[in-house]
């Protein structure tokens, strides 16, 4: 539902903003394709310089709800992005409006979107809704989490394309998170392209 409506809004948006029903088409299939290729960017060596865009790829906000987790930052971001596109098609029909003043009104809501947008991805808190709490650690473990009062940080050694550090988040990092919102994943290889020893395993600190 929330793609859907996501989709249906950016159309909107689209059909505000063009003259015809092909153009508000292309434009509609060209954000589909970047959020898709930001994405798939995650796979491929040559489209890695879109990973620091990651978190605009709808699938990667719609990926905690398909294993049953309710993510607070997600739907901020879903909330985010639909008012910014609703905001956008509104300003669009404007047709009372010089074009200059349209354009500079867009402009402002655009920026004012992308800001909401990257703040909700600074929101970590998320509740399981699993059955049985399936994709949270034991409960003992997660008192023993939210007991320690100095912050949590792990450095993880390991490069965007490596499948260990896409099992690492699936299997650990997500229970960890639900357990302590506030930690703190490092990944140095994200933003160097130095050649450095792989660990098998993250490093911690507190």
């Amino acid at each position: 539902m929330l793609h859907l409506l996501l989709i249906a809004t950016i159309s909107v948006a689209a059909a505000a903003w063009t003259r015809s029903v092909a153009q508000a088409t292309t434009f509609a299939l060209v954000v589909s394709l970047a959020s898709w290729a930001i994405e798939a960017g995650e796979g491929f060596g040559a489209l890695a310089w879109l990973g620091p865009f990651e978190a605009a790829a709808v699938s990667r906000q719609l990926a905690p709800f398909e294993h049953g987790i309710v993510s607070l930052g997600a739907l901020a971001w879903f909330a985010a992005a639909l008012s910014g596109a609703l905001a956008l098609a509104c300003v669009g029909v404007r047709f009372d409006l010089d074009r200059a003043r349209r354009s500079a009104l867009a402009a402002s809501f655009l920026l004012v979107t992308v800001a909401a947008l990257a703040t909700s991805t600074k929101i970590h808190r998320a509740y399981d809704w699993t059955e049985l709490r399936r994709a949270s650690l034991p409960p003992a473990a997660v008192t023993g989490l939210r007991a320690l009062d100095a912050p949590i940080e792990l450095t993880i050694w390991l490069d965007r394309e490596d499948s260990r550090r896409r099992q690492l988040e699936r299997d650990t990092l997500s229970k960890l998170q639900l357990a302590r919102p506030d930690l703190r994943i490092v990944a140095p290889l994200d933003t160097t392209r130095a050649k450095r020893p792989f660990a098998t395993t993250p490093t911690g600190g507190s």
